[in-house]
């Protein structure tokens, strides 16, 4: 994997670094966070086709398809429950600093590689969601505010009831299902069909605009 340092954001103790794909339309980042004081780093995977997302530096919900994200787990972990399963601890201290970085960079090789080089853009699922707002006919400034109100009286993901955004569950559910094994060990996917859906409509919202409109659910996270 190619990887690049992009930037260092001070007020979170993050550093961003991009991973050459060779692919136009797709981002794909890793955020390195430094706990100093505590004594521990923590890496996220992160995979975008909207890339207001990664411009931004906006937080989401990974719907596994179109925007993902994970973390990278640690394959020698002080405790294997979360949060040490993700956590990377060090001394202040040259060495151990380096041992740290060592596992990271193992990890990364063998992860990172399965995560990176996962092609989601054959599955239907994608298919189907790409082709959906493709030939979507709505007003973009009137779907955002419908959106936004959703949010804004309390109703979240499966709860919202926008036409469109009902309308793109329907399709999706056609294709959305999963073996029974993939379902225990991932217990979130029905969640992620309406996370799936949101970033789909947002990211058609944004095409074309110089001005990135985030709804408040993930503006407040």
């Amino acid at each position: 994997m190619n990887i690049v340092f992009l930037k260092y954001i001070s007020s979170k103790k993050k550093y961003i670094f991009r991973l050459v794909n060779g692919q136009s339309d797709r981002i794909d980042f890793l955020e390195m966070r430094v706990y100093f004081n505590r004594k521990f780093m923590t890496c996220t995977l992160k995979s975008v086709h909207d890339q207001s997302l990664f411009e931004k530096d906006l937080p989401f919900h990974s719907d596994g398809f179109f925007n993902r994200h994970t973390f990278l787990f640690n394959s020698n972990p002080i405790d294997s429950w979360f949060p040490e399963s993700v956590t990377y601890r060090f001394e202040h201290s040259a060495e151990s600093l380096t041992e740290c970085l060592s596992q990271i960079s193992q990890d990364l090789t063998n992860q990172g590689r399965s995560f990176f080089t996962t092609d989601v853009e054959l599955s239907p699922i994608f298919l189907l969601g790409r082709n959906y707002i493709d030939e979507l006919q709505v007003d973009k400034d009137q779907l955002a505010s419908e959106l936004q109100y959703e949010t804004d009286i309390g109703r979240f993901f499966k709860m919202i009831e926008n036409e469109t955004y009902k309308d793109l569950i329907d399709h999706l559910s056609e294709v959305w299902i999963f073996p029974k094994e993939d379902d225990l060990r991932d217990y979130s996917l029905e969640d992620k069909k309406y996370y799936f859906a949101f970033n789909l409509l947002y990211y058609h919202i944004n095409q074309g605009r110089k001005k990135v409109i985030r709804n408040s659910i993930y503006r407040d996270q």
